[in-house]
């Protein structure tokens, strides 16, 4: 004996009315808020651009070109045997933080310049090692956190990174 199957049939056309008669009670019941604005005090601009010139102490220019060479404050080096401890020790004797500037062809290869930031780096870990051994007769790396601290005050600078056409004075 075979059994029946029941087909049931249900009535779908009024899904489609009874979902437009909820949504637009739904649009009707909510509240909508405005969107509310930050309002910034900014200062007035000013055609006095030249109120921010550096001073040349805190300044050191660092031109990259397409080969390995580095042209630091108008001398021209390989970067191999670039040493930059006089020359950041001089920018970071202000009381304000120096700034190295480099100046990069935009064809500059990428890893040139990566070699360029870590002799950076390296120049600031001796001079650092240098200050720490005049002051405290320690390397940096024994030194206490507070001590640390001061030392990384005195040899305080910012990078500066510009794409140039050509070599320009700045």
């Amino acid at each position: 004996m075979r059994k029946r199957r029941l087909i049931q049939n249900s009535d779908t056309g009024s899904i489609a009315d009874i979902s437009f008669l909820l949504l637009i009670f739904f649009m009707v019941v909510t509240t909508f808020h405005k969107s509310y604005k930050i309002e910034m005090a900014l200062p007035p601009q000013s055609d006095n651009i030249a109120a921010g010139k550096i001073n040349k102490d805190r300044l050191l220019n660092i031109y990259l070109n397409t080969s390995t060479n580095v042209l630091v404050e108008e001398e021209l080096y390989p970067l191999d045997q670039l040493n930059l401890d006089l020359e950041i020790s001089r920018i970071t004797k202000t009381l304000k933080k120096g700034i190295i500037k480099i100046n990069m062809l935009p064809e500059t290869n990428y890893e040139t310049y990566l070699k360029l930031l870590a002799k950076i780096k390296e120049s600031k870990n001796r001079i650092s090692n240098k200050l720490s051994n005049e002051y405290y007769s320690l390397n940096f790396s024994e030194l206490k956190p507070e001590q640390k601290k001061k030392i990384n005050a005195m040899v305080k600078y910012s990078i500066s990174e510009k794409e140039i056409n050509h070599y320009e004075n700045s």
